[in-house]
């Protein structure tokens, strides 16, 4: 024997020939190997080498279009921020304003979704607790009740909330407040 290759003439199965084989996919098999005269562990490595580029090229090809498509989603977003996660939009969106605070502390929140301390919409209170979350290590309070309060608007206001002087207007209905003096 070399190499795995039997010097045995291949006896394929006659066709009018009956036999325990005949159109199963063993009998594929058996022929197969009886064709190219491999002997059985041969046979094995040869098919579980196909079996493994098979597997390899599925895995590159799914990988390639993965990656094509984080390349695109990163290269229409800003700042290659994924716009699909309203955690990362929101957090981008309050990144300045997280800078201009202080790094430990309570600040104030005040929005067009919060009346009083009460929420007008389940929205409303999502981009609360966004806030909260983009402005973590702070304390983000509802209420205007602290000396800074951050201001989350869909449309900014024309005027400031009474009692409230405008510190910054970071954009996008983003503002920093402070309680004015009298």
């Amino acid at each position: 024997m070399r190499h795995g290759l039997r010097s045995v003439k291949p006896c394929l199965p006659r066709a009018g020939s009956p036999g325990p084989l005949r159109g199963s996919i063993a009998a594929a098999s058996v022929s197969c190997r009886r064709m190219f005269k491999l002997d059985r562990p041969a046979f094995a490595r040869l098919a579980l080498a196909i079996l493994l580029l098979l597997a390899l090229g599925g895995a590159g090809r799914t990988t390639y279009r993965a990656q094509a498509a984080h390349r695109a989603s990163r290269a229409a977003a800003p700042d290659g921020l994924a716009t699909s996660d309203p955690a990362t939009r929101h957090e981008a969106r309050f990144r300045e304003v997280r800078d201009a605070l202080p790094a430990s502390g309570v600040v104030g929140y005040v929005s067009d979704g919060l009346v009083g301390s009460a929420f007008t919409s389940m929205e409303a209170m999502q981009e609360y607790f966004l806030t909260q979350y983009s402005l973590a290590p702070l304390i983000v309070v509802r209420g205007g009740g602290q000396r800074l309060v951050v201001g989350n608007y869909s449309e900014p206001p024309a005027t400031p909330p009474a009692g409230f002087t405008v510190l910054r207007d970071f954009g996008g209905g983003v503002l920093l407040f402070e309680i004015a003096e009298p």
